[in-house]
């Protein structure tokens, strides 16, 4: 089964409320190889749901965040290709779960603040909502068609 099966598999477990499931087939290296936009978008998701915001901010700081080696490949990139992405929507869930549950200026409302910053540099916020990436047509290699 390829990964864009396993990953609208996990979403329609999460849409069902089974969510440690859905997180149990994310994290399964033997079905998902890479890291992508669609299972750390998936993955931040369902920590945010469930309460898991210590989580979700070190997920963000292992999947998100550019390797100090790749940051300058990264941010020199004259398009977005190199970039992470991460969705809008995902993260004002994870910002809101955040501001709900902590002070502003609680260890982890600053962390999350410094980890935005972070990412305004090195990824590119998509306004495609988790559903629309999820679906979205696979692009074929260059000069194949998908």
């Amino acid at each position: 089964m390829g990964s864009r099966a396993i990953y609208i598999y996990a979403y329609h477990a999460f849409k069902r409320g089974q969510r440690g499931h859905a997180f149990d087939v994310l994290t399964d290296r033997s079905l998902v190889g890479r890291r992508t936009k669609i299972s750390t978008n998936l993955k931040l998701s369902i920590l945010t749901e469930v309460g898991r915001l210590v989580e979700a901010t070190q997920l963000i700081r292992t999947e998100l965040l550019p390797e100090d080696n790749r940051k300058t490949r990264a941010e020199s990139s004259p398009d977005d290709s190199r970039k992470k992405h991460v969705c809008f929507e995902v993260m004002q869930s994870l910002a809101a779960a955040i501001r709900q549950r902590y002070e502003s200026n609680s260890e982890i409302g600053l962390e999350f603040a410094s980890l935005c910053k972070i990412l305004d540099d090195s990824a590119v916020l998509c306004d495609k909502t988790l559903e629309q990436i999820v679906f979205e047509p696979i692009e074929g290699h260059r000069g194949r068609k998908a």
